[in-house]
């Protein structure tokens, strides 16, 4: 009997000590759970705050990025009409020369029906 005695004495220690150690464990994960929670929400709450400049960042680079190509094209626009006033005023001035073959033959104006031989 003695013996049971010693054995539930024994046991009760166990149990308290588990009890003990659970309750630890239960606490430090609850601070640990709580720790979590505080950072995640943190961490959502500094993306709330930084995705909006991060996008306007980004648009903003992209925007700068489309302008410039925007303008390197109509730069070349401007060039190649430039370059067709030209081309247009050469051949203009070469037919007002005097001696230049006259084109005159050949109707300007439309008329309906089928082509007439001239």
């Amino acid at each position: 009997m003695w013996t049971l005695q010693k054995e539930n004495a024994d046991l009760r220690t166990k149990l308290e000590i588990t009890e003990e150690i659970s309750g630890t464990i239960n606490q430090a994960f609850n601070e640990v759970t709580a720790r979590q929670v505080s950072c995640a929400q943190g961490l959502l709450q500094s993306f709330k705050e930084e995705f909006p400049i991060l996008l306007q960042t980004e648009r903003e680079i992209a925007c700068r990025d489309f302008h410039d190509k925007l303008e390197v094209c109509n730069t070349k626009l401007v060039e190649e009409v430039k370059k067709e006033v030209k081309t247009t005023r050469t051949f203009a001035q070469v037919a007002q020369l005097p001696g230049a073959p006259s084109h005159r033959s050949i109707p300007l104006t439309f008329t309906p029906g089928l082509p007439q031989e001239p």
